[in-house]
């Protein structure tokens, strides 16, 4: 029996894709009992209440070097950071893992102040040092690291992150119960659907300027749900004060439910994205048997492969709107693209992204 301690470095509060990911393989492990026994860190209550965030980083890097004696006392068998920091000291005999999902710090510095971005490179430079295996959440971050950093091919390996178990076992929701969440915000069929966090990274002026050129040829609507990112006021300086007269409808954030709910009745996921780590909304998605039009970025090709439209130029608004004009008026393209998806997506349940990460772990004792 192997016995992981879980340390998530606040994601599950912060319920991102880390947080996801986190729950995903928490979900994964609880259906392998007999092989792994997986128990999450604790913070304390005052380390949980410290604001602002820059005071309680610092807090949290000094509280996390204690952790030693927790490990020792519950004779764990090793320590998996789910959120790419690791401490500095160690448990002896204890094998630390670490997760960096993305580097998007270094792709995009401009979305993140100068102390944030030394901060990411220290700590990720940290955690491979430090770290006993390193696993990142697709074959293209693997690489990405690999070639940024210096570390032994052997130490690094690929365990993508899961799906949630509410995302992969939930019905189809019903109309009447589509019909109450849309009603709340105004959303019609048919409609694209992005999820995911209102920023530049994301290309969502792209997304904008694409849809309003289908919009004067066919009747449709675009959702955003999501909050707002970096440069958003730029994005929100292109929807207008008005943005539902395009048929654009603000969302916001939404729960597990009203997500499914938007992805049952979708027409397609759009996902432009310049650069992703992963990108879960392709796997929702895919598990949703809801088509995707995608910018045809490394981590998307590898993750959707056949069951999405891709356009070669994520900048490219022209090939962009002609992609979902015809998700939109052919059925047949639909048809197959989710077919190849619901294939796809059972690569990515709980317990098969468990067992990947079960396999990791056996490796780092190993070692």
């Amino acid at each position: 029996m192997i016995r992981v301690l879980l340390e998530d470095g606040f994601s599950l509060e912060k319920g991102t894709g880390i947080g996801n990911y986190t729950l995903s393989l928490m979900e994964g492990f609880s259906q392998m009992a007999d092989s792994i026994e997986v128990q999450l860190l604790g913070k304390p209550y005052l380390l949980q209440r410290t604001k602002p965030k820059t005071v309680r980083r610092i807090f949290y890097i000094l509280w996390i070097n204690t952790i030693t004696s927790t490990l020792r006392r519950g004779r764990f068998s090793l320590a998996h950071f789910t959120n790419f920091w690791v401490p500095v000291l160690k448990a002896k005999g204890v094998p630390y893992v670490v997760t960096i999902h993305d580097l998007a710090p270094l792709h995009f510095p401009q979305a993140f102040s100068r102390a944030y971005q030394l901060y990411f490179k220290q700590a990720v430079e940290l955690s491979i040092k430090t770290s006993d295996l390193v696993l990142t959440v697709s074959e293209t971050i693997r690489k990405e690291v690999l070639e940024r950093f210096p570390i032994e091919e052997t130490k690094i390996r690929t365990a993508y992150a899961g799906l949630s178990p509410t995302m992969l076992r939930s019905a189809k929701t019903p109309r009447e119960v589509f019909n109450q969440i849309a009603g709340k915000r105004g959303i019609k069929t048919p409609y694209f659907l992005f999820i995911g966090t209102l920023e530049k990274r994301k290309n969502i002026l792209t997304l904008v300027r694409s849809f309003r050129k289908i919009r004067k040829e066919m009747e449709c609507h675009l959702v955003l749900a999501g909050r707002p990112g970096h440069g958003y006021e730029e994005i929100q300086k292109e929807l207008g004060p008005e943005p539902h007269k395009d048929g654009i409808i603000l969302a916001g954030y939404v729960s597990e439910e009203e997500k499914i709910a938007l992805y049952d009745w979708a027409t397609a996921l759009v996902f432009p994205s310049l650069y992703e780590g992963f990108g879960i909304p392709l796997v929702e998605a895919m598990s949703r048997q809801v088509p995707i039009v995608a910018s045809r970025i490394a981590t998307s090709e590898e993750i959707a492969g056949e069951a999405a439209l891709f356009v070669d130029d994520p900048l490219d608004e022209k090939s962009f709107s002609q992609a979902m004009a015809e998700i939109l008026q052919n059925p047949s393209l639909r048809n197959a693209l989710t077919t190849k998806g619901a294939r796809k997506a059972d690569a990515f349940s709980p317990v098969k992204v468990a067992k990947l990460h079960l396999e990791a772990y056996l490796s780092a004792l190993a070692r």
